[in-house]
């Protein structure tokens, strides 16, 4: 997944109220930034933690950041980790697209937000082709 413009890295002081964190940008600069993640992130918000950022477009948006990627180390070196649930489901299309999950390689079309199912709103991505339908559900950490 690409993101639109570079990230900004940051690092982080804490995480508040569900959806704000202050931060300490490259520069010395404290911010607080917008976090589009209700769950409690266990394990994904320590304190100096180095996170990533995406600044909005919009110069008259209240908080001009947003949490986007945090940077992990689970036992087996540093990872990044996405923490914004408003990506999950672009990015699964966007890889059953490319064809980059090989055992759905095989599938012709994908519909987002499909409501086939006796779950509607927990399938994210209906693939099918003529023999072999599947759905997928994808998550972020919460």
């Amino acid at each position: 997944m690409r993101f639109p413009s570079p990230l900004i890295p940051a690092k982080l002081i804490r995480r508040y109220k569900r959806f704000l964190a202050d931060v300490t940008l490259s520069n010395g600069e404290e911010s607080t930034v917008h976090v589009a993640n209700p769950g409690a992130m266990i394990g994904l918000a320590a304190p100096g933690s180095r996170v990533w950022l995406s600044k909005s477009p919009n110069a008259s948006r209240k908080l001009p950041y947003s949490w986007e990627l945090v940077e992990v180390d689970f036992g087996t070196g540093s990872e990044l980790v996405g923490v914004n649930t408003g990506h999950p489901n672009a990015l699964v299309a966007e890889a059953l697209a490319a064809k980059a999950i090989p055992d759905l390689a095989g599938y012709g079309s994908v519909r987002r937000g499909s409501s086939t199912g006796p779950t509607p709103a927990s399938i994210s991505c209906w693939s099918k082709p003529a023999n072999r339908p599947a759905m997928s559900r994808s998550r972020m950490c919460i």
